[in-house]
């Protein structure tokens, strides 16, 4: 196993390290950008629901489960959002991985 400070002993695991990573962020933002989009249709729709003990007592509902109040859905849309923007790649990234790529690709 490698250390975390040296990832990569060759151009070609340079290479490899590099995709991982891409592939990675590249990943996590679909994740992200897919469940915001999910969240965000849901509360238009009035069908994202939450359990009543989550809301704070102002909220006097007999039920287990509520509509998600305006700023639940603010607060998990942004989340989402903040998520998407945390993984992906930095714009050195693209060109990094421009410079390990073989010649010939």
């Amino acid at each position: 196993m490698r250390s975390p400070k040296s990832p990569a002993a060759t151009l070609e695991d340079t290479r490899h390290v590099t995709a991982a990573v891409h592939h990675a962020c590249d990943t996590m933002t679909r994740f992200a950008e897919g469940d915001f989009q999910q969240v965000a249709v849901a509360a238009r729709a009035g069908r994202l629901l939450v359990p009543t003990s989550s809301l704070n007592e102002s909220f006097d509902i007999p039920h287990p489960i509520a509509r998600a109040p305006a700023y639940w859905v603010g607060s998990a849309l942004a989340t989402y959002r903040d998520a998407g923007a945390a993984s992906r790649p930095p714009r050195w990234a693209n060109s990094l991985r421009r410079s390990v790529r073989p010649a010939d690709s």
